[in-house]
């Protein structure tokens, strides 16, 4: 039973870095011509050294907090969506038939989009709002480490899940009568939703994905700083980024390359997660 379940996760954790990877396949369509130079040539550059190879931070590649508000909240609109879309894509072709039914049944789909419009996109669009305006303001009155900056993000986006799934579920119980009208009945059912939504067993993991996804700039620049103090994994990563036919292409290479961490990462994370929740059930019997 136990190795059943794996293998159903890691098959949506292959599936998960293949939407990854397909996700930011035309990620460079928004650099300009020279920042793809720049970032291409920086990658395949032999003589630099360690300590002349700058950290890139692929926070402002993708985001300026320069920007006005208004093309700064779109941006961020338009990369929630695309992370959005990877989560749902696990979560529906996850579930056998469910993808037909969305298909062919005009009420299921109405119900599954007003639930992710209402509740999934809304929470995951102010959870990478809020994040990345705290990333730009941290780093420039806090400057740290790339590393620091994640935990801190990763941190700061777990307690803004738990919060605004608390503020969504009271919001449900008050208007809608969810949860029977219960405020206590609705927060209690913030653990179990989260633990299920971390064994990808509801609609909540779709989000959990797309927040994660989130993440990826933040996940590159640390990958970049550790190049930069590692000659060995920095060589490494030159010439798998070398050997793939994507010149000009420095996004679609890095993703390629980081889908395949993300794959042995979430493979680890998630038959973790099941040996983890089989001791927590044992217990309880």
């Amino acid at each position: 039973m136990y190795w059943q379940t794996a293998t159903s996760h890691l098959t949506k954790d292959f599936l998960s870095a293949v939407l990854f990877i397909a996700s930011f396949w035309k990620g460079d369509d928004i650099l300009s011509d020279q920042g793809k130079k720049d970032l291409y040539s920086y990658f395949r550059a032999e003589n630099l050294s360690n300590a002349d190879r700058e950290t890139l931070d692929f926070m402002r590649l993708y985001f300026n907090d320069e920007q006005s508000i208004a093309y700064f909240a779109l941006n961020i609109l338009r990369f929630t969506f695309i992370s959005l879309l990877i989560g749902l894509s696990i979560y529906v072709f996850s579930i056998p038939g469910f993808a037909l039914q969305l298909l062919t049944d005009s009420d299921s789909l109405y119900r599954f989009s007003e639930q992710v419009a209402s509740d999934g996109f809304l929470k995951a669009y102010l959870i990478n709002f809020i994040g990345v305006k705290l990333y730009f303001s941290r780093i420039r009155d806090f400057p740290t480490s790339p590393w620091a900056n994640l935990i801190v993000d990763i941190s700061t986006k777990i307690f803004l899940f738990f919060g605004l799934t608390a503020i969504s579920y009271l919001l449900h119980a008050h208007f809608l009568g969810s949860f029977k009208g219960d405020y206590l009945l609705a927060l209690r059912a913030i653990g179990p939703t989260i633990w299920n939504a971390l064994l990808l067993k509801n609609l909540t993991s779709a989000y959990l994905v797309c927040v994660a996804v989130g993440s990826l700039p933040l996940f590159l620049t640390a990958f970049s700083y550790y190049m930069r103090s590692n000659a060995s994994f920095s060589r490494l990563v030159r010439a798998i980024f070398l050997w793939l036919p994507f010149e000009g292409r420095p996004i679609r290479a890095l993703s390629v390359i980081s889908g395949a961490f993300y794959a042995v990462f979430f493979a680890i994370s998630s038959i973790f997660i099941l040996g983890l929740g089989n001791l927590m059930e044992a217990s309880f019997k």
